[in-house]
């Protein structure tokens, strides 16, 4: 598993869409009311803004942290899949010996 290139998993390519496996972490504030809504979107801007941001650079050695782990146990399942393909086709070769 070290010689791999640990970008270069297949796993991921077989999954439908690489954004829903992906953390996303980008802020969008809004609102769908028309009178109320310029107030919110002030106050989650100045106050929820930066205590959200916090929180952010707080997690966020643990959020790269976990796709790195997320990457390994990819790299691993499919290593092990590999090995299972191999064993298969080796216990074929013996059962069609015998």
């Amino acid at each position: 598993m070290e010689g791999r290139e640990h970008d270069a998993l297949l796993l991921p390519a077989l999954m439908s869409d690489e954004d829903e496996w992906e953390l996303q972490t980008h802020l969008r504030f809004s609102s769908h009311r028309p009178l109320l809504g310029k107030l919110i979107v002030f106050l989650k801007r100045r106050v929820l803004l930066p205590v959200t941001r916090w929180l952010y650079e707080y997690s966020l050695e643990n959020f790269r942290r976990q796709q790195r782990v997320n990457q390994v146990l990819f790299a691993c399942l499919e290593e092990l899949a590999i090995e299972n393909a191999r064993l298969r086709q080796q216990l074929e070769r013996l059962v069609d010996k015998s």
